[in-house]
């Protein structure tokens, strides 16, 4: 069992976009990256059976190892949200952090 995750995939300070990328890719090892990508360019799926994001992403940023990919997640459960950076083989991992003002009685409406 498990549940949905959205993902969006982009290039972060490079030239070369994702559909750039997905062309040149291997089929073989980046099947992946080819079926996510919808008409306005923009790579994005959702799934909750993409349990080797992760280590998809560092192969493909070894491959590309210039380039910085931010994969940004939101599962289902709320306030799960994420983005992972990859380069070179690296990651970077960043939970967003959620935070409520205080009580301000003045504010009661």
């Amino acid at each position: 069992m498990g549940y949905n995750t959205t993902y969006t995939l982009r290039t972060y300070d490079s030239d070369k976009d994702i559909i750039e990328i997905s062309d040149d890719a291997s089929e073989d090892e980046f099947e992946w990256l080819k079926y996510a990508i919808d008409d306005d360019g923009e790579w994005r799926v959702i799934s909750k059976f993409w349990h080797d994001h992760e280590t998809d992403m560092r192969k493909l940023s070894i491959k590309y190892p210039d380039i910085v990919f931010e994969l940004y997640g939101e599962e289902e459960m709320h306030g799960d949200i994420w983005i992972k950076y990859f380069k070179n083989g690296k990651m970077q991992s960043c939970h967003a952090k959620i935070t409520f003002d205080e009580f301000d009685e003045k504010k009661l409406r």
